[in-house]
């Protein structure tokens, strides 16, 4: 569609161009299309005018959304919104896929687990890294994808353009939220280093911006400029690079929704560019019309001159009837579908080492847009122009552009899938979309807690096996497991770690009134132990205790702890110095709660009633609860959980972080009063260092129970392996998933699913293949073991140097 005419002019106008600041360069800084920066990221591209407006613009990142793994109707309503952020806007803008250099081995440096001094460890650190490195090459880990949305206005100085920003950045964000992304606003450090990075491609790390330095240097442009550029008629020579912008001269009549996505997945380094100008919808409007009026006259001239020559019955020309269709078609867009219309600008700055390598890779990029029907060019004579609007910046120096409609601008949909990058973090496999490795740290999230489901035999216990060894090995943490099935037991045994296995017949004692190494609030503790004994003497009663019972107890426990409270004396209190207290009362319930005590204080359930026994410095802790009969497992719940709540109180005191796992917990949640201790941890402990994970098989438990319900609330992660029917119909509930997501969880293979980590839902794959001596470790299954047999006892007996100890209390 031709857009000429009278109103050529104003056409003109909504594709203006950038002023140069130096209409001729002396100097390769004098190229930046930058006048003056702020701190908070607003930039001016042109020269102060005395009297008019000048260009400013201002940079924000937005996250990726899981468009990819939508159903079509979810995708429908993605791309409405989409239209609808585009409809929204009245000044110049770009959007933007930047891939950048990501330093190979300084991240291999940050996913791989360094060695130890430890030997047993190091066995596990080489195959955890071996794995790593496999999946590594599955995906683009080389490459650092950003997302960028430039809005760029024009203003009198930098107040006005502040104000202008200021309140359009509000509606950004809310639709941008709508969307399921965030939009973060860049600072002139941040933007500065796009810039750098993209100029200075595998010299990232030279440069450190910061503010108060910028302000002294006074001359930034020398930090992020090039040393050299030389220009060519199809590609600018730069001091070690070589790169070509290319512009799309010919567009399909469909496009795919993953174009964009397939021409941005090339494993090397590109920016791709959409400068976007909108058109006054009544300037559109009105151009159209003045196109309409002109066909139709061609038309009448067509039908004259055929009259004239006696063709009364012929019709109209092919191409004239087309053209007018076509022009019908566009004014109901405009005029019934809320459509507007926009000049587009599509460029893709390709980066090289060399110019044969170059050639390479704007092959590339051309075949990706000849499978699409779309026509790529190199963007002649006009190179340096073109690298310049393909800057992370609103200028623009080219103005080839097109003009197209709202919903054909939304098909360019810059969404593919959601990623997990955490520097620090540990290892979750890859994501089933992309294959780019999944690395993430649940001590960045809100709250750490989490949930694993999945039917008997989805890899639920290998996942967090997995998750334990790297926490083992590559962190100072403390590590605590809750093992009903007593199914961790070899694990812990092979680390070194420390398993407690509660049983009647024990020769260990763990003490529920040890008095902490540390305590920083006396009054707190001591109302602690007395809610705590409550629960106890709820236990061995077998029924609620009364208000004159509670009052009793907390009489009792104050009075055992008042030497501590009042001199610090630290002589241990047990469950017989308790029930001495008791005895010592004058009521008569009293009496009741000491007789209901005696089997666990001076009976045969008296593992309790003694001074602990088991080592508090052991980093790996698994407690055994199978072999308890009735009467002691409730209590001994009770009694594990208050020792996980000191532990964990002990190692906020000295910076560590402690993670504790639940296996089963459908054992615990089913029990009123432990399910409430556990789901005061998980809204507790977090403050201190508390990363609380519960492992079971079936969401509708946790659904049915308002309990779990909550701790699951509290929980900012969560992964979800093979599901089944009902469970899949009860997720709706918990998490925003989609049928289509749904796909991932429905009769998946062993270790691959779904992970909800904060706000992202990733398809993940966290396969170790049966060989690996990873598997023969961690795996639980049995029959596999007998069937695989992968490790000998000599390699087990290397594998497993370490210490480990075994205390069956």
């Amino acid at each position: 569609m031709q857009l000429i005419g009278s109103k050529y002019s104003q056409f003109k106008e909504c594709k203006k161009t950038t002023e140069p600041i130096y209409l001729t360069p002396r100097s390769i800084q004098e190229t930046l299309p930058i006048y003056k920066i702020s701190e908070n990221g607003v930039f001016q591209l042109e020269k102060d005018k005395k009297n008019g407006d000048v260009q400013f613009d201002k940079a924000y990142l937005f996250t990726d959304i899981n468009f990819y793994v939508k159903d079509e109707a979810e995708k429908e309503d993605l791309f409405l919104q989409q239209c609808k952020i585009l409809n929204s806007m009245n000044v110049s803008f770009k959007i933007m896929v930047v891939n950048y250099n990501q330093d190979i081995d300084k991240f291999r440096n940050e996913v791989l687990l360094k060695r130890t001094d430890n030997p047993a460890y190091n066995v596990l650190i080489k195959e955890y890294n071996r794995i790593i490195e496999n999946r590594m090459r599955e995906g683009k880990n080389g490459i650092n994808q950003v997302k960028l949305f430039i809005v760029s206005c024009r203003k009198k100085d930098f107040v006005n353009a502040n104000a202008f920003f200021q309140t359009l950045e509000g509606t950004l964000q809310t639709n941008y939220y709508v969307l399921g992304s965030n939009l973060i606003p860049l600072n002139a450090e941040e933007r500065l280093h796009l810039i750098h990075d993209i100029g200075r491609l595998g010299k990232e790390e030279e440069c450190s911006f910061a503010w108060d330095e910028l302000c002294k240097k006074g001359n930034w442009r020398d930090d992020i400029c090039n040393m050299y550029i030389q220009q060519h008629p199809s590609y600018l020579e730069f001091e070690d690079k070589y790169c070509c912008t290319l512009i799309a001269k010919s567009y399909p009549s469909n496009l795919l929704d993953n174009f964009l996505n397939e021409l941005t997945a090339v494993p090397f380094h590109t920016v791709t560019c959409m400068d976007i100008s909108p058109i006054p919808k009544n300037l559109a409007e009105s151009r159209l019309m003045d196109i309409y009026m002109q066909i139709e006259r061609q038309i009448e001239k067509q039908q004259e001159l055929r009259n004239k020559m006696g063709a009364f019955s012929s019709d109209i020309s092919y191409d004239k009837r087309t053209e007018k269709r076509e022009i019908e078609e566009y004014l109901n867009e405009t005029r019934s579908n809320d459509q507007r219309m926009f000049f587009q600008a599509f460029l893709i700055l390709v980066i090289a080492p060399d110019l044969d390598e170059l050639n390479s890779r704007v092959d590339t990029i051309q075949q990706i847009g000849a499978g699409a029907n779309f026509v790529f060019e190199k963007y002649y004579l006009k190179q340096l122009e073109a690298y310049n609007t393909c800057l992370p910046t609103g200028a623009r120096f080219v103005n080839s552009m097109r003009p197209l409609f709202t919903q054909s601008l939304a098909a360019f949909m810059p969404f593919y899938v959601q990623e997990l990058h955490d520097q620090g973090g540990l290892f979750y496999g890859v994501n089933q979309c992309s294959k780019n490795l999944l690395v993430g740290d649940r001590k960045r999230l809100k709250n750490g807690n989490g949930f694993v489901f999945g039917i008997t035999g989805a890899g639920k216990s290998f996942l967090v096996k997995t998750e334990m060894g790297q926490i083992l090995v590559g962190t100072k943490d403390d590590i605590i497991v809750i093992d009903p099935q007593n199914e961790y037991f070899e694990i812990c045994e092979n680390l070194g770690g420390q398993v407690i296995n509660f049983s009647p017949d024990s020769k260990y004692f763990l003490n529920p009134l040890e008095i902490p190494r540390v305590c920083s609030n006396k009054e707190v503790f001591v109302y602690d132990k007395s809610e705590f004994m409550i629960g106890i003497c709820e236990q061995a009663l077998r029924q609620e205790v009364s208000a004159k019972m509670r009052s009793i107890i907390e009489r009792c426990v104050r009075s055992i702890y008042k030497n501590f409270v009042r001199y610090d004396d630290r002589t241990e209190v047990t469950l017989v110095d308790f029930k001495k207290m008791l005895e010592e009362q004058p009521e008569e319930e009293a009496a009741d709660l000491s007789v209901s005590l005696e089997m666990f204080v001076e009976g045969s359930l008296n593992i309790f009633a003694h001074e602990s026994s088991v080592k508090s410095d052991n980093r790996f802790t698994v407690y055994g609860i199978r072999d308890l009969g009735k009467d002691l497992r409730k209590m001994s719940m009770l009694i594990m959980i208050e020792s996980i709540r000191q532990k964990i109180t002990y190692n906020e005191t000295i910076g560590k972080a402690t993670w504790v796992y639940v296996d089963e917990s459908h054992v615990l949640t089913d029990e009123e009063f432990s399910a409430k201790a556990l789901e005061k941890c998980w809204k507790e402990v977090r403050k201190q260092g508390g990363l609380m994970t519960g492992i079971t098989q079936n969401v509708s438990d946790n659904m049915t129970n308002k309990t779990t319900k909550n701790m699951l609330a509290n929980s900012e992660f969560v992964v979800l392996l093979n599901q089944s029917a009902v469970d899949r119909e009860m997720l709706t509930d918990v998490i925003e998933i989609s049928n289509a997501q749904m796909r991932y969880i429905t009769n998946s293979a062993r270790g691959k699913g779904l992970m909800k980590f904060g706000s992202s839902l990733i398809a993940f794959d966290n396969v170790v293949e049966e060989e690996s001596k990873l598997y023969a470790m961690f795996d639980t299954n049995l029959l596999d073991k007998i069937r695989n047999q992968k490790l000998t006892e000599q390699e087990l007996e290397r594998a497993i140097r370490g210490e480990g100890a075994r205390n069956d209390t």
